[in-house]
């Protein structure tokens, strides 16, 4: 044990010290070789990861067919069938509506939006509430708030900032609606908020508020008699006490705000109001004008022929993307329909993008082995024909070839692991503002939060990684020392 401490003493260390070389520059150097691979690997796989998810989002996963106004030989619904399902691998079709409407600005200007309808039920608003990256707002606030029995909106970041809100907590937006061409404000409630929708759309409504837009004289018609005999009202500063100031006030009641998954305030309603001009004017003198007058939509009178609407187009969530041409060539030739193969193109370049950036990875792993292989064993190997005398003098004292490679690879091992750890740590922390950083200065039009750093190569390729540099070091190191006798060493007869 003593031998062995002052040989530890005596020799390992001053030859360790002797390696790293003079203020450690030879680390230094391996840990630029690793952080530069490190930085370059942690990047690739990083926008590969955001790629793999847009490829994946409803932006992209769900395949669509433009269905053209009039085509009476197709029936979308005929291809929502187990039989066909199975054949070409998708799950249940889903119609989608859109209407065009308008919503006013805090400017007070209406602004033109995109409104497209959304059953709760479907795969697309279910992939919306479980994906964090499109939903920017509280899940369960939203399926509290939407549904398909209620008049609620799901609105993009873009709208929002459109319409002149700084903040995202916004409880209604104002739908703008004309009536003997003067124009009218009805508050919709606002159940969550999207980073953006597919195909443009600004918000996303439910069945019964679309039906509604449909048949926009009937339900939407606020100064019919259905909505003079009530007054219904939302106050967002709930620490005034306004339940005690209307018991002074007969009829009132508290009524939970539905729809909203930002409304923080109260709503109140009173029914049977002979004058309702002169109840509003008395309520906002008593509450400071600082309330919204609400609308039970519900109230409004049924159309007497329901409108049925035209499908824009229908969505196919596919599970096999290899099928989609074969079902392309399926709706060609018995209904005269194609695919929009856009999103087909779109994964096969992906797919080929993907591919090539996995060989990149492995070509930069290889070099990068090879170098630092290269240069801790032209690090090691000048030692030993530096200390080559003192080498055969522990030969012959009894120091085994094996015990002299042994000792060398781990003390190359020490210096990797060193300057590999350092790297690794670096990378932990800089590795997404050097993301953010290359984001910004090559202008990809990628938002900086949507892409990290990825570890995920930091395991078992890391392993085959490390272990390959030190076996092709203690090759090096036995190549040269094999059969050579203490004189050699000593009298340098290598």
């Amino acid at each position: 044990m003593l031998k062995f401490q002052a040989f530890y003493k005596q020799f390992t260390i001053p030859e360790f010290k002797a390696l790293i070389g003079k203020y450690s520059r030879n680390i230094v150097l391996i840990m630029i070789i690793f952080l530069l691979t490190l930085l370059a690997m942690g990047f690739a796989n990083g926008i590969n990861g955001y790629l793999e998810k847009k490829m994946n989002d409803p932006f992209i996963k769900f395949v669509k067919i433009l269905i053209p106004s009039g085509n009476e030989n197709f029936n979308w619904q005929t291809l929502n069938t187990d039989t066909l399902q199975k054949r070409f691998g998708y799950n249940t079709i889903e119609p989608v509506y859109f209407e065009y409407t308008n919503v006013l600005a805090k400017s007070g200007e209406p602004e033109g939006v995109k409104a497209r309808k959304i059953n709760t039920e479907s795969e697309f608003y279910k992939f919306i509430v479980q994906n964090q990256e499109i939903l920017k707002s509280d899940p369960l606030a939203l399926e509290n708030s939407f549904n398909n029995n209620v008049y609620s909106v799901i609105i993009t970041r873009s709208l929002l900032k459109k319409l002149g809100y700084k903040k995202e907590k916004v409880p209604f937006i104002n739908l703008v609606h004309y009536i003997n061409q003067k124009e009218y404000y009805i508050p919709i409630p606002v159940a969550g908020i999207v980073s953006q929708l597919p195909e443009y759309a600004d918000i996303l409504i439910t069945e019964k508020l679309y039906s509604a837009l449909q048949n926009k004289y009937y339900k939407l018609n606020i100064t019919s008699s259905y909505h003079k005999n009530y007054f219904r009202f939302y106050i967002d500063d709930i620490n005034r006490n306004i339940e005690e100031k209307l018991k002074t006030e007969e009829n009132y009641k508290k009524k939970p705000v539905k729809g909203s998954a930002f409304a923080e305030g109260e709503m109140f309603e009173k029914l049977g109001v002979q004058d309702l001009q002169a109840e509003k004017d008395k309520i906002k003198r008593m509450l400071n004008d600082s309330l919204i007058r609400l609308y039970n939509l519900d109230r409004g009178r049924s159309p007497e022929d329901r409108y049925e609407s035209q499908v824009d187009y229908i969505s196919i969530p596919f599970n096999n993307m290899d099928s989609i041409s074969v079902f392309n060539n399926y709706i060609k030739e018995n209904y005269g329909l194609n695919i929009d193969m856009s999103t087909i193109k779109a994964k096969k370049n992906f797919a080929s993008f993907n591919n090539l950036s996995f060989f990149l990875s492995v070509v930069l792993n290889i070099f990068s082995i090879l170098i630092i292989t290269l240069f801790v064993s032209k690090i090691v190997l000048a030692h030993i024909e530096k200390n080559k005398k003192n080498l055969g003098t522990l030969k012959a004292f009894g120091l085994s070839n094996i015990s002299i490679v042994l000792m060398y690879s781990i003390l190359s091992l020490i210096m990797i692991i060193i300057a590999f750890v350092i790297s690794v740590m670096i990378t932990h922390f800089f590795g997404d503002i050097f993301i953010n950083l290359i984001l910004n200065m090559m202008d990809f039009n990628i938002p900086a939060d949507s892409v990290s750093f990825d570890y995920s190569y930091l395991s078992l390729p890391t392993l085959i990684f490390m272990a390959a540099i030190v076996f092709i070091i203690i090759l090096f190191i036995y190549l040269v020392l094999k059969k050579q006798t203490p004189g050699n060493l000593i009298y340098e007869r290598i």
